[in-house]
């Protein structure tokens, strides 16, 4: 039995790809089951009720305990169907009780976390597009934005483009961008698993699943409407006052 883990980093997309592959292997969900301090319901949500961590989510994300992490572990050990969850590694190791430990404790946190499941790695080509992608998400997740989550949701019904210039980014907002696009490749760097590359999925995800289901022996029917509507990234160079700049630290 297969118990999935798609390995990826904030806003990166893989939401599209979790979805279609539960829908069409059967899996059950779980999403960001080490993620969020919030119930994520993967079947009994009742006896995973969670410690509140009292953190900033423009710095740390919604991050579990390491005590609810370890018990939400459990909870999969003895998980009697075949499931998919997805992770950022940073979620793992980067709890209240471990910030004091060095990057590479931290990398071997996650990495014995990760032994349990059958990994997918997923990744963006266009870092930049990502990177604006994910500071937009940012900014409009901020409890006093005016109109929170409208630009960031993936809900295609309800997506709407920011207007011009309406973001700047920081030299923070990169260095903290990068830090976990390298975190995660060190975490992974220790693994052979499959990578699956959003711009190709984009192009064809009917392959990209057919790739999946012969590296893991799975059986499943595609079917369009279990597939969610990729919405398209916006201009950024419009949205963002310093477009020219984020383009340099890329370089």
């Amino acid at each position: 039995m297969s118990n999935f883990c798609i390995v990826c980093t904030p806003r990166s997309g893989s939401y599209y790809l979790f979805e279609y592959m539960c829908k069409t292997f059967d899996l059950v969900e779980g999403n960001e089951w080490f993620g969020r301090n919030k119930e994520v319901d993967l079947i009994n949500p009742m006896e995973l009720n969670t410690t509140p961590v009292d953190i900033d989510w423009t710095k740390n994300e919604d991050l579990l305990s390491m005590k609810d992490i370890q018990r939400r572990r459990k909870h999969l050990e003895n998980f009697p169907f075949p499931y998919c969850i997805k992770v950022m590694p940073l979620q793992l190791s980067n709890t209240p009780s471990q910030v004091n430990y060095s990057v590479w404790q931290r990398v071997d946190i996650a990495c014995e976390i990760l032994e349990d499941f059958d990994l997918i790695w997923f990744k963006r080509k266009d870092k930049i597009s990502h990177f604006c992608f994910e500071l937009t998400a940012m900014y409009c997740s901020q409890a006093d934005y005016p109109r929170n989550r409208e630009y960031s949701t993936y809900n295609p019904n309800k997506r709407t483009t920011p207007p011009p210039n309406s973001f700047t980014a920081t030299e923070e907002d990169f260095k903290r961008y990068m830090f976990r696009e390298e975190f995660t490749n060190s975490v992974m760097d220790n693994f052979i698993t499959p990578v699956v590359w959003y711009e190709d999925f984009v192009e064809d995800q009917d392959g990209v699943m057919d790739e999946i289901q012969q590296c893991f022996g799975l059986a499943g029917v595609y079917l369009e409407n279990n597939k969610k509507k990729i919405i398209e990234n916006p201009d950024y160079t419009e949205i963002f006052t310093n477009y020219g700049e984020i383009e340099s630290w890329f370089r």
